[in-house]
């Protein structure tokens, strides 16, 4: 994991933990039919499926898929070389899989071995050369030789690769018509590979430039109570596997219990980010009791952190440490929330001068597609101050 384990030791966010053990499928809807919630890996993984785009709000898990598929794919195919049964790969249209993972996942081995490549589209440079560019995405290829590439390409030639584009929504509008070019030359060079790209929902169905693909399009839906509770017991499960002593069963009902009876935790866990800051304060908190002063506290210090811990990933040069003025805001926002609600009385807010001031040194600050940062945030702290 790389946020939400509590067996952290630093500001890395990686514990013992790890996203197999942790993971819980989540639901998506086809944004065209939109009939029913579908098993978001049993569609990314449907022979038939070729081509997807993943969409979801921010934290709703489109790059936790993608690293989930990922490490399964690759635990695949270490395993089948192992065993001697990937030698002619070009002669086969299916191989025997067994990895460990739960069969209740949506895989089979039915569903054929795949080469994962997780391509990063915001490391992505495009020189012209499509559609080799998208090796310049693929991070792990700094730590192996570099002449593992022809034979990821013969892979691809023959259908065994699931290429996977994460985060289109990173990409800046000046590259946008050289990236959808570079997906596009990969959708032709390789007809029989498998290709799943992923963005946030607004940049993918309404930001200027478009970045849509003639691809089904699949949409991340908020978590259910149900989906909460049992995220809750996996979350445990790993928990107590990666301690060494499970959690007790006292506080796994007691956490549940969170999101059963408490309507505003609810609305929160609907996003599995938001559902793992919840899971991680309410733990630490002696009594099980999670104050939503504490809570909101905490979220929106990381939220509006200039590099979020479990961003440390893609940018290990940066500090987790807030941004200027948002300690102050947070305090400020928490303190009002929390009045409001174990009052009952209606909150008289914040003022617009009070949150612009520990906001002001923000300004200059501004996120890779060249829009202040503080803006969307400043706007969302003023609507929930009232």
């Amino acid at each position: 994991l790389l946020f939400g384990d509590p067996t952290a030791i630093d500001s890395s966010g990686r514990g013992l933990m790890t996203l197999q053990s942790a993971f819980v499928p989540l639901n998506v809807v086809d944004v065209v039919e939109a009939e029913r919630e579908l098993n978001v890996t049993e569609v990314l993984t449907d022979a038939t499926q070729r081509s997807a785009v993943l969409i979801g709000e921010p934290g709703s898990g489109k790059s936790t898929v993608v690293r989930y598929l990922t490490a399964k794919f690759a635990r695949q195919v270490f395993e089948e070389r192992a065993d001697g049964s990937v030698d002619d790969f070009s002669t086969s249209d299916d191989f025997s899989t067994s990895d460990g993972f739960s069969s209740s996942d949506g895989f089979s081995s039915s569903d054929g071995l795949n080469v994962p490549v997780n391509v990063r589209l915001v490391d992505v440079s495009t020189d012209g050369s499509m559609p080799a560019d998208m090796w310049s995405g693929v991070r792990e290829l700094d730590d192996i030789d570099a002449m593992v590439i022809p034979e990821l390409v013969d892979w691809l030639t023959y259908g065994k690769v699931t290429v996977f584009f994460d985060g289109l929504d990173e990409v800046i509008g000046a590259n946008v018509k050289a990236i959808l070019s570079l997906i596009a030359s990969v959708r032709a060079a390789y007809p029989r590979c498998r290709i799943v790209v992923t963005c946030r929902t607004y940049e993918y169905l309404m930001s200027t430039p478009s970045r849509r693909l003639p691809w089904p399009t699949l949409r991340l839906v908020p978590l259910g109570v149900d989906d909460m509770v049992a995220f809750v017991e996996q979350w445990c499960n790993a928990l107590g596997v990666a301690q060494g002593s499970g959690v007790s069963e006292r506080r796994r009902y007691e956490l549940a219990n969170l999101f059963r009876t408490r309507s505003e935790i609810a609305r929160i866990g609907e996003i599995p980010l938001l559902l793992m800051f919840v899971l991680v304060s309410d733990l630490h908190e002696a009594d099980g009791s999670i104050s939503l002063a504490t809570l909101y506290d905490r979220m929106i210090r990381q939220l509006l952190s200039d590099s979020l811990v479990w961003r440390t990933e893609t940018r290990p040069n940066t500090s987790p440490d807030p941004l200027p003025g948002v300690v102050e805001a947070a305090a400020r926002v928490a303190y009002a929330l929390h009045a409001s609600e174990v009052s009952g009385r209606e909150s008289r807010g914040i003022d617009l001068p009070q949150i612009e001031a520990p906001l002001h040194p923000m300004r200059s600050l501004a996120t890779p597609h060249r829009k202040p940062m503080f803006v969307p945030a400043k706007q969302c702290l003023v609507s929930y101050c009232g």
